[in-house]
């Protein structure tokens, strides 16, 4: 497996996951990182997960500093990762942890979110959380998970508010126009 380049994995696909926990440590990390979105969609069990987190840590270098395109190229992947791993994460990254990642989480493992990271997902990804997940949660997580949940709203409300705004820029300078050019 180490000497499979990145469009060999890219093959493999879904048959990635029926390798043995052994063999996938040996892929080689830079043909992982090329791959590793492929990787996040093959569908793989919480155990070849942990592996392929493993890789994930070796290919984008410290968890601190990784941004929201490394989490979205990392995907499902982030669903094997540890609790004093997630807790590495920046919360200004957390809107673009993968919604797809949160049902591969082990409750134990997600309550270890800080309530600022868990208040940073996105609503999408908030939703995600499991009536097993959000049941070990303290209070105050529960609060940021709601206040998450309700990040869509705000999120849709500026958008109004921006596009409402557009247009009377808009009509404004179509008016102006006319009333410049008779």
């Amino acid at each position: 497996m180490s000497s499979l380049s990145s469009t060999q994995l890219s093959g493999l696909g879904p048959l990635l996951c029926f390798q043995g926990v052994d063999r996938i440590a040996l892929l080689d990390k830079t043909a992982y990182s090329e791959v590793a979105y492929q990787v996040s969609k093959a569908g793989c069990q919480r155990s070849k997960l942990e592996v392929f987190a493993g890789k994930a840590k070796e290919a984008f270098g410290e968890i601190s500093k990784w941004n929201g395109a490394q989490l979205q190229e990392i995907g499902s992947v982030l669903g094997g990762f540890s609790g004093d791993d997630l807790k590495q994460l920046n919360p200004t990254v957390m809107p673009y942890f993968p919604a797809s990642a949160i049902p591969e989480l082990p409750k134990d493992v997600f309550k270890t979110l800080s309530a600022e990271q868990i208040k940073s997902l996105s609503a999408e990804t908030a939703g995600a959380v499991t009536a097993e997940q959000k049941a070990a949660l303290s209070q105050e997580q529960k609060i940021a998970l709601n206040a998450a949940l309700n990040n869509s709203f705000r999120t849709v409300g500026n958008r109004e508010a921006s596009l409402s705004a557009s247009a009377t820029i808009v009509l404004l300078m179509v008016t102006l126009t006319i009333f410049l050019f008779k």
